[in-house]
């Protein structure tokens, strides 16, 4: 049995695999691709130890047996989707477009799976694929020349604007049509309404706000965010 799903050595050595009522072997692995059509399905909410039980067609306390509780559980969804976005990455040769080439990965792919990224995006798994990911960041910003706590500061300030992007354009994927359409149109119906006398900027502005308010601005901050970083002090 794996160690990264979080239980010790003395509980999982020696365990045999449960049968189902499906005929097939309980496993880790099958637990999480569970718990994770249920997040996709159901979202956030839909995900608890009887409704996993009942996908898994097996007694709910079996999942017992793999992880230390549902929370576990989610943060070995949210290492796979990270595992998901950084797979197959080769960095580039220029560290920029290298950690542009990451981030941008990680949040195409939590975007493409919103209820997953809902309950990912803010967890530390520390996990197999969560540390990859660190020391990928680090390895390319420390070869790049920056100081260790250059690199750590950058690291994080790479992390956070990510994940954050990642948690809200993920949100919003999930929001009634409706709503969305709502929050949408208003910056071509409130916004265009506005006294220039009052707001005389935002009046300025109203056709480019209703034009690139819909959509993310992710990539332009994350470049805004690279330039930012600076180069190396031995560079």
């Amino acid at each position: 049995m794996q160690r990264e799903y979080g239980r010790s050595p003395r509980v999982t050595r020696g365990l045999r695999r449960r049968s189902t009522a499906g005929g097939y072997q309980l496993t880790a692995e099958r637990i999480i691709d569970a718990a994770t059509n249920l997040l996709e399905r159901r979202g956030p909410e839909g995900l608890s130890a009887r409704k996993l039980g009942m996908a898994l067609g097996a007694d709910p306390t079996a999942i017992y047996r793999y992880f230390t509780g549902m929370d576990d559980i989610v943060l070995a969804v949210a290492d796979r989707l990270l595992g998901r976005a950084i797979a197959g990455f080769v960095p580039d040769s220029d560290w920029r477009l290298a950690l542009r080439d990451l981030a941008c990965r990680v949040h195409r792919v939590y975007v493409a799976h919103p209820h997953v990224a809902q309950v990912a995006f803010c967890r530390v798994t520390r996990r197999p694929n969560e540390l990859a990911f660190v020391e990928t960041v680090l390895r390319i910003l420390r070869e790049a020349g920056f100081t260790t706590d250059e690199a750590v500061l950058r690291y994080r300030a790479l992390a956070d604007t990510m994940l954050s992007f990642a948690g809200q354009d993920a949100g919003a994927e999930v929001l009634p049509a409706e709503v969305l359409e709502g929050d949408d149109s208003a910056w071509r119906a409130a916004y265009s309404e506005v006294s220039s006398d009052t707001h005389p900027y935002i009046k300025e502005a109203r056709g480019l706000l209703a034009e690139q308010m819909p959509i993310s601005s992710f990539v332009t901050a994350l470049d805004f965010l690279l330039a930012g970083f600076g180069n190396p002090r031995n560079n």
